[in-house]
């Protein structure tokens, strides 16, 4: 469209550049030369006058071809202004929308990482402090008899104000789709501990199922928004499978993207979700 106007405005000065050759051709012509040059001469007076009207908004009544091009000027000038503008203003908006989408996932990827974290360093002191082996731990908690009773083991609960004093958190809204975080014994990380594909190579982790791709891949990134990839697509059995102090071996995580990583994102096709995992203590 810009290049339509561009090409009119092209036309309008070429004709008026035209009409300036031929009126001064008349004005140096033998004949009427002196003629008209005397009548311009006459009525120089009176066309400065329409034209300094003209400047300030009135009809330009000494060339009318002069003001179309003058108003085709105008018009080009306001158009470009408006298409630039819009142009700006677009691409600020979704630099900001982007901008602001990469935070979020920033900031959820943060989230997620943040209570197993507190649950490793709490395992960490169980076994270090009260001298108990990972096979002595529960992850039992209010609200599921998965992991058993809540109480009956006090000292060795994770979740407990006299085991691990870990507040148990349901996941906070927006995190995932609502699924509950599992606490797994039956599945092992590549190259985390040892790798042998058997029970007694299982890793204790936290899997939290229903997370958002964008937070998949951010979590996979290391923040880097410019190292955002797809995460891997496995299909493992064993992701339901809680932890009720006995480890057992249903499958192997593995992937260039997640080997050897305390933390990492994938999307299970058992499950149909993008799946968090995060390495509670390995083995």
């Amino acid at each position: 469209m810009i290049g339509e106007w561009l090409g009119v405005c092209a036309r309008e000065t070429q004709i008026l550049h035209h009409s300036q050759i031929r009126y001064h051709a008349i004005l140096q012509g033998p004949r009427g030369g002196k003629k008209l040059m005397s009548h311009h001469t006459h009525a120089n007076h009176r066309n400065q006058s329409l034209f300094r009207k003209s400047v300030v908004g009135e009809t330009l009544i000494k060339n009318p071809r002069s003001s179309g091009n003058v108003l085709v000027l105008i018009l080009l000038a306001i158009l470009l202004f408006a298409a630039l503008g819009y142009a700006v203003s677009n691409s600020i908006q979704n630099s900001g929308s982007g901008t602001a989408e990469s935070e979020k996932s920033k900031v959820t990827s943060a989230d997620l990482q943040q209570f197993p974290s507190i649950i490793a360093q709490a395992i960490t002191r169980l076994t270090i402090s009260k001298n108990l082996t990972l096979e002595d731990l529960s992850f039992a908690h209010d609200g599921s008899v998965a992991y058993g009773t809540f109480g009956t083991q006090p000292t060795q609960e994770v979740f407990n104000p006299q085991g691990g004093a870990v507040p148990y958190q349901l996941p906070s809204a927006g995190l995932n789709d609502g699924s509950e975080w599992i606490f797994n014994g039956a599945l092992e990380l590549e190259d985390m501990g040892t790798t042998v594909g058997d029970a007694t190579s299982s890793d204790l982790l936290a899997l939290l199922p229903g997370v958002s791709l964008a937070s998949c891949r951010m979590i996979n990134s290391g923040g880097n928004i410019n190292a955002l990839t797809t995460p891997p697509s496995l299909t493992l059995a064993g992701e339901n499978t809680p932890f009720t102090g006995s480890f057992t071996y249903a499958d192997t995580i593995s992937d260039a993207v997640l080997n050897g990583r305390t933390s990492g994102c994938y999307f299970s096709t058992a499950l149909n979700k993008y799946v968090y995992v995060h390495v509670l203590a390995s083995r």
